[in-house]
């Protein structure tokens, strides 16, 4: 696979107008996750609505943080999705545990389909203020990791190497050509050469922290 730049392309659905893999992977998980901060905010409005309650809900209000931080994140990781049909529903919002959000939701997505999936790492980079629109590099990343586990992967690394961060992982020799299309959305990434049935993608040192 040569070095190259890639263009952005203004949408991620196919030609038949199915969205990406990656969203219909996601979605399920996203609709779960926010039923779950659902039914925790109706139980602490239940609280609330209990005689003397309003002891009972102060002791609860660290469920309240967490379900709002929940609910953000998946606000975003929604906004991502849109943005990759083609809408920039993201703005100026940005995001630095990006990675960390889209991995989590990947690998449950993973889960239920009852595939092996690598743990994250705890310490995932962050993304950078001013990477390109804000939702390329993290979509396209979380899109390669779908992939790499579908394909029986699942063992990937994310690694700062001199001035540039290294996307790897293990895949089928065929996935390159499948892997092409998701890099188009991040002008400056290059494939880089690999050896040992592995895919390497190299992101401009900037881009994360």
């Amino acid at each position: 696979m040569s070095d190259s730049a890639f263009q952005t392309t203004p949408t991620t659905a196919d030609t038949n107008g199915r969205p990406d893999a990656l969203s219909e992977a996601v979605l399920p998980v996203l609709l779960h996750e926010l039923a779950n901060v659902t039914q925790n905010l109706t139980g602490l409005h239940s609280i609330l609505s209990m005689e003397g309650g309003a002891a009972l809900f102060a002791q609860r209000q660290g469920d309240l943080i967490r379900s709002g931080q929940i609910a953000e994140d998946l606000g975003w990781a929604m906004a991502v999705l849109g943005s990759a049909c083609g809408e920039n529903l993201l703005l100026a919002r940005r995001e630095p545990r990006g990675l960390s959000i889209l991995f989590s939701l990947v690998q449950k997505a993973c889960r239920r389909e009852g595939l092996e999936v690598q743990p994250c790492p705890p310490d995932l980079p962050r993304l950078a203020p001013d990477c390109l629109d804000g939702w390329q590099l993290p979509w396209t990343l979380a899109s390669l990791l779908l992939q790499s586990t579908r394909d029986g992967g699942g063992d990937w690394s994310l690694t700062h190497h001199g001035a540039r961060w290294i996307f790897s992982w293990r895949a089928h020799p065929s996935a390159g050509s499948s892997a092409a299309p998701l890099v188009e959305t991040l002008p400056g990434a290059e494939f880089a050469p690999a050896g040992e049935g592995r895919i390497r993608l190299a992101l401009p040192g900037d881009w994360l922290r």
